[in-house]
């Protein structure tokens, strides 16, 4: 019986050390992510589009600003509609940055397309770039 509680008890012990090191791996990846990182699958639409946003901000581009969350919502909330299983949605948003307390257009444009998989998942594949 001594033998059978200490296995059990070194079980417990292992899995609570790999619930931590599992949360500390994650974290350090949350920290390591660099600004041209972002998540290729997504589950939804709107999770792509969100990510798109995110990458434009930590790439230093303005989103807080009326030109560009008209330019969303005329692109994205009512131009473009969510793609279809096979099907792609390919979008171009103008970039603004502020420069010197002003918001100033950029001559760049962030890119973005997403593909609805063939999956049984309903995912999306979101492709990004800056240029």
């Amino acid at each position: 019986m001594m033998v059978h509680s200490t296995w059990f008890s070194l079980l417990i012990r292992n899995n609570k050390m790999n619930e931590y090191v599992k949360l500390v791996e994650e974290t350090l990846n949350e920290k390591r992510r660099s600004k041209k990182d972002y998540n290729v699958y997504n589950n939804s639409y709107s999770d792509a589009v969100q990510e798109v946003i995110e990458y434009i901000e930590r790439n230093g581009y303005d989103v807080n600003n009326d030109e560009f969350n008209e330019a969303v919502f005329n692109n994205i909330s009512t131009g473009s509609k969510r793609p279809k299983e096979g099907q792609t949605t390919r979008v171009t948003l103008p970039l603004w940055k502020m420069v010197g307390g002003n918001l100033k257009p950029q001559r760049k444009a962030a890119h973005f397309q997403v593909y609805g998989m063939d999956d049984k998942r309903g995912r999306y594949e979101l492709t990004l770039y800056i240029s």
